[in-house]
């Protein structure tokens, strides 16, 4: 497990403990943000309560390997545009269809 992970599930298991919530993997896993296997949450989980700590500067710097690339980012914006305009067109004929029935109503 790398140094970021680690320090980021150590992080989770203090927010959780400070909460006077009980530490599980289920608990970390939801607040993790990003996929980590089940033995990776585990084992940190043991190392918190082995008095391991994160060092905060660990925490705040990810690793550029997560980072996703500026052709995946772009591609997901292309995606979102088209979704976007489909529901724009969606909804002026929902407008045009309100506004005849509103004027078959007043006929």
């Amino acid at each position: 497990m790398d140094q970021y992970t680690q320090a980021r599930i150590l992080s989770i298991c203090a927010e959780i403990e400070a909460k006077g919530l009980q530490l599980s993997s289920g608990l970390v896993k939801s607040k993790v943000g990003m996929r980590i296997p089940l033995p990776q949450i585990i084992a940190g989980i043991q190392a918190y309560q082995q008095g391991v700590r994160a060092k905060p500067e660990d925490v705040i710097q990810k690793p550029q390997s997560d980072a996703k690339t500026t052709g995946d980012l772009a591609s997901q914006v292309a995606q979102q545009a088209q979704v976007i305009a489909g529901l724009q067109r969606d909804i002026n004929t929902l407008k045009a269809l309100v506004a005849q029935l509103q004027a078959d109503l007043q006929n």
